[in-house]
């Protein structure tokens, strides 16, 4: 029998809840308030951002994006079409479904690149160090679908995601019966949330390419290392330490492919020998031997650079375990170099705890 599938287009309006739970600007139970229902969940922060992204910040910690506007993670067309038994689906939908997967994907890293510009916000303005509690997932993001009166309605499966066990637990103790204080030990200022926003829009224009999946590695290494998983850890940040090393290698090749010599401008590095100086010859290794002699690192970084790359190499030929301290070390250089590298500085929380 004939099925008709009807064609969709697929949903830009996505959110991430702040886990742990967090008021964002005050506290509304601070000083024995009784704050209304709708005060709790109230959006308290809009911005534009020059990227055509647009964002929602609310009351109790819920950041709502919408990527419509935005290239990478706009709305995909998915056609419709009529199947036939023994008939394989048509490429046009196959095509259409792979690209509104990789919008997906392209939506999640830059919530998870905000989490760290957050992160790094919550540091610098409340000299706060809160620990990385979530790094978000493709099946745990939450689709925001409004209603003709503006509030947004979320698809929630409280049984198979924690975050949307989060907010359903949240937001569900604001509605009927009493009203229920709902306890958070942190309040992120107005300052920090402008902040964040100021970060990830530098992220999201910069001309170092890869800066978003860059900062979305960094947020997952440091998880990684807050759930002592130092192995992950340490190779999520030499992943983002070995591109930055290309970032600058590309960057010196570029800056050397002329040369005067006499009175003539001459070709320096010409394709050919481009080729060459981006070949496996060049390994990591090397690479950071010849910017640690052209001055374009100080000593400090490649001597950690080769700690961490060394580390990584042992863990990754022979399993051997990786040092808290290594961890550590690698999300600070991956933080430094990526200051370098791209002008913009994340500073995230690296914490680790154990029940004893």
């Amino acid at each position: 029998m004939d099925k008709i599938f009807s064609g969709r287009v697929t949903n830009a309006s996505v959110a991430y809840y702040h886990l742990p739970p967090v008021w964002i600007g005050n506290d509304p139970f601070k000083e024995g308030a009784t704050p209304s229902r709708q005060s709790l969940s109230e959006v308290v922060f809009t911005k534009a951002l020059s990227s055509s992204i647009r964002v929602q910040v609310c009351r109790d910690g819920l950041f709502i994006f919408n990527f419509s506007d935005w290239g990478p993670g706009a709305p995909v067309t998915i056609p419709g079409w009529k199947s036939s038994p023994g008939e394989k689906v048509p490429k046009a939908v196959q095509d259409a479904e792979r690209k509104g997967e990789e919008h997906v994907y392209r939506r999640v890293e830059a919530m998870n690149a905000h989490l760290a510009c957050l992160n790094s916000a919550i540091s610098s303005c409340q000299l706060l160090g809160m620990p990385i509690g979530q790094v978000v997932s493709p099946s745990d993001v939450l689709n925001v679908h409004w209603r003709d009166s503006g509030e947004g309605e979320f698809g929630l499966n409280p049984y198979w995601s924690p975050m949307h066990a989060s907010v359903t637990l949240q937001r569900n103790l604001l509605t009927g019966g009493d009203l229920i204080q709902s306890r958070r030990n942190h309040v992120l200022s107005m300052e920090t949330i402008e902040k964040s926003f100021d970060i990830f829009e530098a992220l999201v224009s910069s001309n170092v390419p890869d800066c978003l999946t860059m900062s979305a590695i960094l947020l997952q290494s440091v998880k990684s290392y807050g759930e002592h998983d130092f192995s992950t850890s340490l190779t999520m940040s030499w992943t983002m330490l070995e591109k930055l090393v290309s970032a600058i290698w590309e960057e010196m090749l570029e800056d050397n492919k002329s040369r005067v010599e006499g009175d003539a401008t001459i070709s320096f590095i010409g394709s050919d020998r481009k080729k060459k100086l981006r070949g496996r010859d060049y390994t990591a290794s090397v690479r950071i031997e010849i910017l640690s002699l052209l001055g374009h690192m100080n000593i400090k970084m490649y001597d950690d650079l080769n700690k961490v790359r060394t580390s990584r190499n042992d863990w990754l030929h022979n399993f051997e375990q990786v040092d808290e301290n290594l961890a550590s070390l690698a999300i600070q250089t991956a933080q430094r170099l990526f200051e370098q590298v791209a002008k913009i500085k994340l500073s995230l929380t690296i914490s680790r705890s154990i029940s004893v």
